[in-house]
């Protein structure tokens, strides 16, 4: 997938398990460029937009995050924006 930068912020989507809709997914998220070293610019947004709740589970500063992020019923992909 390609990184796509929105002024300030970047975004990348990623697929929603079938499964999962409408629940809560665990993702590991790795660190970049612009991402804060302790994950705390980190947002979830639903295909239309919508902000996700998540919550950082674990983290290694600057390196991964193991993130939970309640899924919507309604999507077949989120998208992650940091950088803000």
């Amino acid at each position: 997938m390609e990184i796509t930068m929105i002024s300030p912020s970047y975004k990348l989507p990623i697929l929603a398990p079938k499964n999962y809709k409408g629940y809560q997914e665990k993702y590991c998220i790795p660190w970049v460029e612009n991402i804060k070293p302790d994950f705390s610019n980190l947002q979830f947004h639903s295909k239309k937009g919508e902000l996700l709740n998540s919550w950082i589970e674990y983290y290694s500063e600057s390196e991964w995050a193991d993130i939970w992020v309640a899924l919507p019923a309604y999507d077949d992909y989120i998208t992650y924006c940091w950088g803000y």
